[in-house]
């Protein structure tokens, strides 16, 4: 299904040696060369949980994650800022690939699901309500990893499908937010980086089916004495009605 989980630890396992993006990437001939190791860069993941499985603190001891995430760094943030016990832990996988490439950043880790499992998205109505506890949580998260952490760079890789398609939804607007900084009051733009974009060949596609809709064709200009502008609007109902939304 291609879903991330944390790397399951093995006798004599590192990091830098199974790491297919650190090489594929060359970060690891960048590091080598010019000596970057991600130190002084403040990095947020936001994911589905990170320890929620378990293993966090065996990952710190073998290198796989930063010596003391799990506590608090210098200025009393927590390195996690918030958990779920109901997930898979791609958060954590996450942040192990992030360690392996900048070895030296310190790695923040929030995620927007609510502590208590949402019920399954089985009718419109119950996915709408879930997609907006989360986009609340995932606005808050994405503003206190800018505003209180002061991160550089924030990698995501969650996706919902009932989120705004044709506008920006709330998290949308979030993500914005943080790209665009804010100059009088001192904030740098951040580095955002993506996954939204997983499931791009999950699509709709259609022969058009062209329709007109009075409802609108009756509120635009008249182009001739007596004769309405016409446009026409595909129908997405392929079974007789008419549903151009």
């Amino acid at each position: 299904q291609g879903r991330a989980a944390p790397h399951v630890i093995g006798s004599g396992y590192s990091s830098s040696n199974l790491n297919q993006a650190d090489v594929a990437m060359l970060a690891d001939v960048v590091r080598a060369r010019y000596g970057v190791t991600g130190k002084g860069i403040r990095i947020g993941v936001i994911s589905t949980s990170f320890n929620a499985l378990g293993g966090m603190d065996e990952d710190i001891a073998l290198g796989l994650l930063p010596a003391g995430m799990n506590g608090s760094d210098d200025r009393g943030n927590k390195y996690v800022l918030n958990d779920v016990s109901y997930e898979d832990d791609e958060g954590r996988a996450m942040a192990q690939l992030v360690h392996a490439i900048a070895p030296d950043a310190e790695l923040y880790f929030a995620t927007p699901y609510p502590e208590t499992k949402l019920g399954d998205p089985i009718t419109p109505q119950m996915a709408i309500q879930n997609a907006d506890v989360v986009a609340e949580k995932y606005d808050q998260i994405i503003k206190s990893l800018v505003n209180d952490i002061k991160v550089n760079i924030i990698v995501d890789d969650l996706y919902d499908p009932v989120v705004p398609w044709f506008q920006d939804g709330i998290i949308a607007q979030a993500v914005d937010w943080a790209v665009e900084g804010n100059k009088k009051k001192g904030r740098k733009g951040v580095a955002y980086f993506s996954a939204a974009g997983n499931d791009t060949n999950t699509s709709y596609q259609s022969t058009f089916r062209g329709t007109p809709y009075s409802e609108i064709s009756s509120q635009l200009p008249t182009t001739a004495p007596g004769n309405k502008e016409q446009y026409f609007y595909h129908n997405f109902d392929p079974d007789g009605g008419i549903d151009i939304l």
